[in-house]
């Protein structure tokens, strides 16, 4: 019997294709969660740029009224008890009308610079399509430290 009968190239190719996804899964399952997030950061890098409070304050002053729209990134709770003026509460609701911004500059923050929500936000903004993205890293926690003005609803 010959050897190409008993393994015909299908078979073979087949068996090879599900190996290799095999092999992809095993990968995926056994590298760090965080790794996977640092690859999405990394993809989605050219359109965000973080801002400590100087530069983010130079930014307000600079942009004309209207160019910038500010998102807070916490909860409803937190954004009731103060917020930085002319923030809006970002919710899943406000999404496509943050998207259509597209031709404004977006300043994200949230709690502090521990907080990751704003840096997920940005990232998942980037991905649809959003340009010219920031991320306030210091976020509330600075904000009030540095005694700059706030907002309450």
């Amino acid at each position: 019997m010959k050897l190409g009968r008993l393994f015909s190239f299908r078979a073979v190719s087949s068996y090879l294709a599900n190996y290799l996804v095999f092999l992809v899964v095993v990968c995926l399952v056994q590298t760090e969660p965080k790794f996977w997030v640092l690859l999405l950061a990394e993809a989605t890098r050219p359109y965000i740029e973080e801002l400590n409070l100087p530069q983010f304050l130079h930014l307000k002053a600079d942009l004309p009224d209207g160019k910038l729209v500010i998102l807070d990134a916490r909860s409803a709770s937190e954004f009731a008890d103060g917020h930085i003026p002319q923030a809006k509460l970002y919710t899943s609701s406000n999404d496509l009308e943050v998207v259509n911004a597209n031709g404004l500059t977006l300043v994200i923050y949230c709690k502090n610079d521990f907080c990751s929500r704003s840096s997920f936000l940005a990232q998942r903004m980037a991905r649809n399509g959003m340009r010219n993205i920031k991320v306030y890293v210091g976020g509330w926690d600075e904000w009030i430290f540095a005694s700059q003005p706030i907002a309450l609803h």
